[in-house]
């Protein structure tokens, strides 16, 4: 997971890296708007992936940012963001340096108990934990969630984001028990700030967590817990329940646990005519439901999903994905002892 620079915090850091600088500028005096102009252009730069311009671009703000002392809020600016281009990099190096600098000065600017101080020491650990230095990532990650949690400026996402972060340094570190505490304190951030896109990416690598077999039992009643909350939350028939319910039936599948997945699958399918996904979404269900009836045994069952499945692909000229559903329809067909049908299904084109 460390070994390249994971989705998980780089697109997390280099949208808060952005917000970041745009948040700490103020009404510009005349002498400052070269180095103003800098940092917006560098900025601009980054969003657009311009990285050696970005880079240039930086490094001048950095040099206009000096001439009002080293240890100036504008020093800081530039330095932030400049970890993020050498974080683009993996120069891991010259990210740390930066990033260990900016914290400095913003203790010195802000005092030691300032949003962008705990930001500061997220990116820090952030940067830390990626390039291997895991030890020494969990001391600054702390210092950031429990800054965050503290700080009543500080939006429930960012604290979230620290939390998963911090998350992941404990399963390096083989700390499991500490990172589902994180991992769940993260999932709690994120609905109450109703945030999807980072609740289903967090809650996507829990599933992998609680699928170790030794997990399982212990994420069938998280899973459980979690759908009434969100149920509660947001309503039974809303996205947020819906694309839990398809991640709850991942779960059920990869444990084997089918009478779960059975409940899971019949219930999407009820709402599905109600949500957005269309064809594929329907035809998924249908399989999944079929597949798990059919690992119980429930073959009659299964066929009739089966050709539920077939019949939507088939009718959204999604011939591909339909010819892999009737092989597992063949299959369901030999076991109701349709032999010949389901040698005639497999060789279909």
């Amino acid at each position: 997971m460390k070994s390249s620079l994971p989705p998980r915090v780089l697109r997390a850091l280099m949208a808060l890296c952005v917000c970041f600088a745009f948040a700490q500028q103020v009404c510009l005096a005349a002498d400052d708007r070269a180095f103003a102009q800098l940092l917006d252009d560098g900025i601009n730069a980054i969003r657009q992936k311009q990285w050696q311009r970005a880079e240039q671009l930086l490094d001048k703000s950095l040099v206009e940012a000096e001439k009002f002392g080293k240890n100036d809020r504008r020093v800081g600016e530039s330095l932030v963001n400049l970890g993020v281009v050498y974080a683009q990099r993996k120069d891991w190096a010259k990210t740390i340096v930066v990033s260990k600098r900016a914290l400095d000065i913003d203790i010195k600017v802000h005092g030691e108990r300032h949003a962008d101080v705990a930001y500061d020491y997220h990116q820090l650990g952030s940067y830390l934990d990626i390039s291997g230095k895991h030890t020494e990532a969990t001391t600054y990650l702390k210092r950031a969630l429990d800054m965050r949690q503290t700080l009543p400026e500080v939006t429930p996402t960012l604290v979230g984001i620290t939390a998963e972060n911090l998350g992941e340094n404990m399963m390096t570190l083989k700390r499991p028990a500490e990172a589902e505490s994180l991992y769940r304190q993260s999932l709690t951030c994120f609905k109450n700030d109703k945030n999807p896109e980072c609740y289903f990416r967090r809650l996507d690598f829990l599933c992998d967590f609680y699928c170790d077999p030794k997990r399982a039992k212990e994420g069938k009643n998280f899973y459980k817990a979690e759908l009434a909350d969100l149920d509660r939350r947001f309503g039974s028939e809303s996205p947020w329940s819906a694309n839990f319910l398809n991640q709850q039936g991942r779960f059920a599948m990869k444990t084997k646990d089918y009478a779960l997945a059975e409940s899971t699958f019949r219930r999407l399918a009820a709402m599905s005519s109600k949500l957005p996904g269309g064809a594929p979404n329907r035809a998924a269900t249908q399989n999944g439901l079929a597949v798990a009836l059919f690992k119980q045994g429930k073959c009659d069952q299964a066929a009739s999903c089966f050709k539920q499945a077939i019949s939507i692909l088939e009718g959204a000229n999604m011939k591909e994905q339909a010819q892999t559903v009737k092989l597992n329809y063949a299959d369901c067909l030999e076991k109701l002892g349709k032999v010949r049908e389901a040698s005639e299904l497999r060789k279909q084109k």
